[in-house]
């Protein structure tokens, strides 16, 4: 009986080191992805934060740029205005 008992014992032993064993590895390989993703997450953030920079700039040349064009606009359209003859002098 003891026997059958130790028997018994060292297989549900065995079983438990082996499920440890199983765990361990399954835990180790998640702090692995955990460490991947953390990485990647980092670089998505600077790769966004290089895009938004890189548009924010964009956008600050194109309203430069179209203030620029609208002041040349009204420029030009006060001057034919006050090149023009008027009605009155016609």
């Amino acid at each position: 009986m003891f026997s059958q008992v130790q028997q018994s014992w060292a297989g549900w032993s065995e079983l438990w080191q082996e499920q440890l064993g199983r765990f361990e590895s399954l835990h180790a390989r998640t702090a692995e992805l955990q460490q991947q993703g953390a990485e990647r997450t980092a670089e998505v953030i600077d790769e966004m934060a290089r895009l938004t920079k890189a548009s924010m700039e964009h956008f600050q040349h194109v309203g430069a740029e179209y203030q620029r064009v609208t002041l040349e606009a009204w420029r030009r359209g006060a001057a034919l205005l006050t090149s023009a003859p008027s009605a009155a002098e016609g």
